[in-house]
């Protein structure tokens, strides 16, 4: 889980994904990348949901 200062060895992103919760409020989310030695890692956040306005 990232907390502020984490050291992150990002090489590649794979994916990105987020929780389908609240439409305009913080969700959970999952970045899944290689690290620099070519290792899958995980780290799980929390950030504002991408909102969508229909006007």
């Amino acid at each position: 889980t990232y907390t502020y200062g984490t050291h992150l060895d990002i090489q590649k992103v794979v994916a990105l994904t987020q929780d389908a919760g609240a439409a305009c409020g913080i969700v959970d989310a999952q970045l899944t990348y290689l690290n620099s030695q070519g290792k899958t890692e995980i780290l799980n956040y929390r950030k504002f949901a991408e909102c969508h306005s229909d006007n």
